[in-house]
């Protein structure tokens, strides 16, 4: 199979406009980013205790918090990719956990930029989720 990706927009869409029906039973628009990240004291509590919904709103900025949201909003899009049944993203969830752990650990902006770029390209593959969230595969 082709390796897929949804984008973070479409799981927040998904979320708000059809109750996440096509979100993983693991992971659900209440999921704390804690709870699954660690996330470092240079980022911030606030971003700790956002939940998935909200971390798929971040936008980011020029600050290491800023710069922090922006690569957890793209890593949540790309865990969601990873633990869905019908998506095949080509990184599993554990690594993916593993990488966005290790950049924000370095608390440097940079670093995050690049994840988010990694991120970026992989969300061009397609996805295979229509807007109702049935999958084409």
């Amino acid at each position: 199979c082709a390796p897929q990706a949804c984008t973070p927009g479409y799981w927040k869409n998904n979320a708000q406009k059809r109750n996440a029906n096509a979100w993983p039973a693991a992971f659900m628009p209440g999921t704390k980013v804690g709870d699954v990240f660690n996330v470092p004291g240079c980022v911030g509590s606030g971003v700790r205790n956002a939940t998935f919904l909200e971390a798929l709103g971040f936008t980011g900025g020029r600050s290491v918090r800023a710069g922090a949201e922006a690569l957890l909003r793209a890593a949540v899009g790309g865990l969601l990719n990873s633990a869905s049944a019908c998506v095949q993203y080509p990184v599993c969830s554990d690594a993916l956990i593993a990488q966005v752990d290790a950049v924000l650990a370095t608390c440097d902006r940079a670093a995050m930029q690049d994840a988010i770029a990694s991120f970026a390209a992989l969300e061009t593959l397609g996805c295979p989720l229509d807007q109702r969230g049935v999958c084409s595969n």
